[in-house]
């Protein structure tokens, strides 16, 4: 299964916290996870990766009173579709 590819599949988990240098150090030494970071606008991206693959991202949070915390893409086949979906079973799309 590809996760970017795979609809319903989580594809990429991001993490958005007040100190990205220490949090990837963490996670590191937590999982085996090895780190790229690469240089953009908004601050460092740090690319979290096992065997050599990028499997999540560690950024500098962009709104200081929002928690550290991590976010969760998931892949679909039609974003309006679910969309609407989520709109028919209740839910809100912001």
């Amino acid at each position: 299964m590809n996760p970017f590819t795979t609809h319903g599949a989580i594809s990429w988990p991001e993490l958005q916290t007040s100190d990205p240098e220490s949090a990837a150090t963490f996670y590191s030494a937590v999982f085996g996870w090895s780190t790229e970071t690469m240089p953009m606008p908004m601050g460092d991206y740090t690319i979290v990766k096992i065997d050599g693959a990028g499997i999540a991202g560690i950024m500098s949070k962009q709104v200081e009173e929002m928690p550290d915390s991590w976010s969760f893409y998931v892949t679909v086949d039609s974003v309006e579709q679910i969309a609407n979906r989520v709109a028919d079973l209740g839910g809100t799309v912001i």
